[in-house]
């Protein structure tokens, strides 16, 4: 959401101030995960009615739902967990790593109501930013208005947004360069993943790098 954020305000304010913007595992089409498309019919089918109803009587998606449903797109690896804990016994790095991991999926914040249903709605359901414009309150938000180079490195190994999710991104900002990578993990693993300081970060610090306004 972070990434989707970043390209929307550059679409809404193109103002100087920006001057690039980079991007990890944005999903932009989400027809393109086979896992979503069951979700979607069931949703165009109900309307939407099911999980924004449910959303509403809860008040939003609580911590607890939101850590499972993470820990689900990345079930073998907590199915292997004890296997590579123990494999890895003497590497105080790693298991340390494996620790930060957990405390962080254990302590997911809940999604508030409103910003879920929306989010089911209109990024699930229909799929609206595959068409790289957003309906929203006061105004209609175009990808095509974007100015300024884009960049989303998309996760080899992530089932929550695939390649493709990522990628079509290419197809609806107008920007000077859409850049478009891929880096070792799964949707967290690319950005909080042992290999990340060595992929992901660095992609990042040479693309921002190589978009600084010149000095004066």
């Amino acid at each position: 959401m972070g990434g989707l954020f970043s390209i929307g305000t550059a679409a809404v304010h193109n103002e100087p101030a920006i001057n690039a913007v980079a991007m990890v595992a944005s999903p932009f089409d989400t027809s393109q995960n086979p896992l979503v498309r069951p979700v979607q019919l069931a949703g165009r089918v109900t309307g939407g009615r099911l999980v924004g109803t449910a959303a509403r009587v809860v008040g939003g998606l609580p911590g607890p739902v939101v850590s499972a449903s993470f820990k689900l797109t990345a079930l073998p690896t907590y199915i292997n967990k004890p296997m590579t804990a123990w494999s890895r016994r003497d590497d105080r790095e790693s298991l340390a790593h494996v620790e930060a991991v957990d405390v962080l999926m254990n302590n997911m914040v809940a999604y508030p109501g409103r910003a879920s249903i929306q989010v089911w709605q209109q990024l699930v359901v229909r799929n609206e930013l595959a068409t790289g414009r957003v309906h929203g309150p006061t105004r209609v938000l175009d990808l095509a208005d974007v100015r300024v180079p884009v960049m989303n490195i998309a996760g080899t190994s992530d089932v929550l947004v695939t390649v493709p999710m990522a990628d079509h991104v290419g197809l609806l900002a107008n920007a000077p360069q859409v850049r478009l990578q891929t880096a070792p993990g799964g949707y967290l693993g690319v950005r909080t993943g042992r290999s990340a300081a060595m992929t992901t970060w660095p992609l990042i610090e040479e693309f921002l790098d190589a978009h600084q306004p010149a000095a004066v």
